[in-house]
């Protein structure tokens, strides 16, 4: 069961597009989402469990609903939105499919964001 809080907040979060419902309900069905509001204030975990989430979410849904799943993601686990994210490498010789290329750009912010929470 989804807690009240985030049930509560997803009217604010969620804005008035109705095509994000039922990605909606694919994220918070997922038990990643249910394992990361047990740790609420884990915020190296959250991080890393909601790249995850974002990750899996890009490899089914198009670049515009992920970002605002991801958007949604950030206020439901109460992180920041992501700063700026960085470029995908370049490739060499036959384009990479569109799904192979969205889960090489959500490793490299992961990976990215990874080394950021380390640093920090």
């Amino acid at each position: 069961m989804i807690d009240s809080r985030v049930i509560n907040a997803l009217p604010d979060l969620l804005g008035s597009d109705p095509s994000l419902l039922a990605p909606l309900r694919d994220l918070m069905q997922r038990g990643e989402l249910r394992r990361l509001l047990q740790h609420p204030h884990n915020q190296p975990l959250l991080m890393q469990g909601r790249d995850r989430l974002i990750a899996e979410l890009q490899l089914t849904y198009s670049n515009r609903v992920a970002d605002r799943l991801q958007h949604t993601l950030n206020g439901i686990l109460q992180l920041p939105d992501a700063q700026a994210q960085p470029a995908a490498a370049p490739f060499e010789g036959q384009p990479p499919s569109t799904e192979k290329m969205k889960a090489q750009q959500a490793l490299a912010r992961a990976r990215a964001r990874v080394q950021a929470t380390k640093a920090g």
